[in-house]
């Protein structure tokens, strides 16, 4: 077998495996050796290594099982993965309870690598019967347990990056914040806790900094009517990057992901000025139809 550690923490009985031989997973044609074994209640939690894609990789790819009972009941992991790790709460802990409803849960996190992609949470209730709780994409961005409002419940804070690359680089991007809770058998966004009131004072100067930078441009454009012309089929982005950027749809993200949409669309017309009033209608259908792309748009926001 070769040399084997054990760790004991609380109920879980973790055993490590620097050469297992006669422990392996057959994997797409390949027999992977087990690394590491988590045994909790009639669980086990088994940790498979896979090889590297190539020799400078750095990647450590890895193939991870759920046994119930000896019977596999989950498996996740691929031969590219860049990492394949247990999600813990703030104590460490990588088994506990949710949603506090009594029965532990595993969270496994999925991350692919890349420029800035992909991590996934495989969200696993391990009671009297196994259940898949829930898959979650995280797209660019990653994931975080909080109590949010001290109900010894654990919500997940992550952020939507529907508009990344929206008429603006990746690196401009700054996505709102969302708060997913563990409603009616999944996790959407809890908009109870994500509503919340306008900082008003602040609003009304960054409106007046967006009124600013949109005149300053149109008086450096000495022809006005001649580029919008030549960019009618491009609808209002002649004015785009240099007056509308992300720093504007930043803004009304961030009031829409918090419950005050229709102040959102007020401060558009506010930083249109007059004679630009037909293209503010056009900025928000377009503004719109790209909120849809959103996974976690609160439902009513």
């Amino acid at each position: 077998m070769g040399k084997i550690s054990f760790i004991f923490i609380s109920n879980l009985l973790i055993i490590s495996y620097l050469s297992a031989k006669n422990d392996s997973l057959d994997y797409q044609g390949q027999k992977l050796p087990l690394v590491k074994k988590i045994v909790y209640q009639d669980y086990e939690i088994l940790t498979y290594q896979a090889p590297k894609p190539a020799e400078n990789s750095l990647t450590m790819p890895k193939v991870l099982s759920v046994k119930f009972y000896e019977r596999e009941v989950y498996q996740v992991g691929v031969a590219s993965n860049y990492w394949l790790k247990l999600e813990t709460r703030p104590d460490s802990s990588f088994i506990f309870d949710l949603n506090n409803d009594g029965v532990e849960e595993l969270i496994i996190e999925e991350y692919s690598g890349g420029a800035h992609c992909c991590t996934q949470w495989h969200i696993l209730s391990l009671g009297d019967e196994f259940k898949i709780m829930a898959k979650l994409n995280a797209q660019d961005g990653d994931f975080k347990l909080q109590d949010v409002n001290n109900d010894r419940i654990f919500e997940i804070i992550t952020a939507d990056f529907g508009f990344a690359y929206w008429n603006a680089s990746f690196s401009e991007c700054s996505p709102p914040s969302v708060v997913l809770a563990y409603q009616n058998g999944q996790y959407q966004p809890a908009t109870a806790l994500m509503q919340k009131k306008p900082n008003q004072r602040k609003l009304r100067a960054e409106t007046n900094e967006i009124r600013k930078k949109i005149n300053l441009v149109l008086t450096q454009m000495t022809d006005l009517e001649a580029i919008k012309q030549a960019s009618a089929g491009e609808r209002w982005s002649f004015l785009s990057p240099q007056a509308l950027d992300y720093d504007l749809w930043q803004i009304l993200l961030e009031l829409t992901f918090s419950g005050n949409r229709a102040r959102a669309r007020q401060l558009v017309r506010e930083v249109f000025p007059e004679r630009l009033q037909p293209y503010q209608d056009l900025f928000w259908a377009d503004f719109e139809a790209q909120l849809q792309k959103c996974t976690y748009l609160p439902s009513g926001f």
